[in-house]
């Protein structure tokens, strides 16, 4: 029993804690979405993070009728330039998971439903909105992330499809087939799909924070699955080879690390600081190893049978002065 009343407190101080930064950012994101001066010079990026927000479970939706109607209301209403700019994508409901899992389709509902946060007036028509469809590009990914994470994952998905395609009958159709990467990580067909148009949407904001002369200075985006406990191997790995924890927090591709990096790369000549902040009760173990991953060093795999060999491991995003340009920042 008491292990267990341990374990209730633990939950206790998480959900405490969670309602209390969800509080903070109720209080500030008005303020963060209030019009910028247009003399303003260093454009601010707003990537959403966090992991562990149980926002509340509902039935399936769709989320583009309704913000492609707002958002031709909101393009009317505001001055281009000085409004923000939401970024967010059907195809990241693909992703489907186990029924009662903490990360799910619900918490994109709670934002962008016909009842979501962010599709209430008087923000919807202060806001411009973008529908996002398309996949962050390979080369982009494994900036980031090692080849042999992603092409495992991709792999994975692969056989599920395969899976649900032998399965599938017209008459009597069944549901998805859902796998699981660890005790909270889930995955589908569709899966890899997902995390990369989430990693897309990240790319697309930078290109449009970046590029034109009357973009938005602000930009915030809707994706999932989230990213910020993915590593660039997956789950985080200690110096001895071992994972540091027993899941990878629901996060398949680090689309925040994916973005700053391609940020770094197609725009040297006009971004040169990107700092990543990040904001959830638990600490962005992904993100920061992406980070550590621009120094070059070693890590440690498992070759069977109790032998571990080092290996070198550096991912750079653009050069050597990466480590300086890249602090890394969380409010956890």
């Amino acid at each position: 029993m008491s292990g267990l009343r341990q374990k209730l407190d633990n939950v206790t101080l998480e959900l405490a804690a969670m309602t209390r930064a969800l509080g903070r950012l109720a209080v500030n994101l008005p303020r963060y979405l209030e019009p910028c001066p247009s003399e303003v010079d260093d454009a601010a990026l707003l990537l959403g993070t966090g992991t562990k927000a149980d926002l509340g479970s509902g039935p399936p939706f769709v989320i583009s009728d309704v913000l492609t109607e707002r958002g031709a209301e909101a393009r009317l209403a505001v001055t281009r330039g000085s409004a923000p700019l939401i970024i967010h994508s059907q195809r990241c409901l693909q992703h489907r998971v186990d029924e009662g899992a903490q990360e799910h389709g619900g918490r994109l509902q709670a934002l962008l439903g016909p009842s979501g946060v962010l599709t209430q007036e008087p923000l919807r028509s202060q806001v411009m909105w973008e529908h996002w469809d398309h996949e962050a590009s390979l080369t982009d990914i494994l900036r980031v992330h090692e080849w042999d994470y992603v092409s495992q994952l991709m792999k994975r998905c692969r056989e599920l499809q395969e899976v649900q395609d032998a399965s599938s009958n017209a008459e009597h159709p069944s549901p998805p087939p859902i796998s699981s990467l660890d005790i909270d990580t889930n995955i589908c067909a569709d899966s890899f799909t997902a995390a990369a148009v989430a990693a897309g949407a990240a790319c697309r904001a930078v290109d449009r924070v970046a590029t034109s002369q009357i973009a938005p200075r602000r930009v915030f985006v809707a994706v999932r699955p989230p990213g910020h406990h993915a590593g660039p191997r997956g789950r985080v790995l200690g110096p001895d080879g071992e994972a540091v924890s027993s899941s990878q927090g629901f996060c398949l591709l680090n689309s925040v690390a994916i973005a700053a990096a391609y940020a770094r790369y197609n725009y040297r000549g006009l971004l040169r600081r990107i700092a990543m902040v990040d904001f959830d009760v638990h600490y962005g173990d992904g993100t920061a190893a992406c980070v550590l991953n621009l120094v070059p060093g070693t890590h440690h795999v498992s070759a069977g049978h109790g032998v571990r060999v080092s290996m070198p491991c550096y991912k750079p995003w653009l050069d050597q002065t990466d480590p300086n340009e890249v602090p890394p920042v969380a409010i956890v």
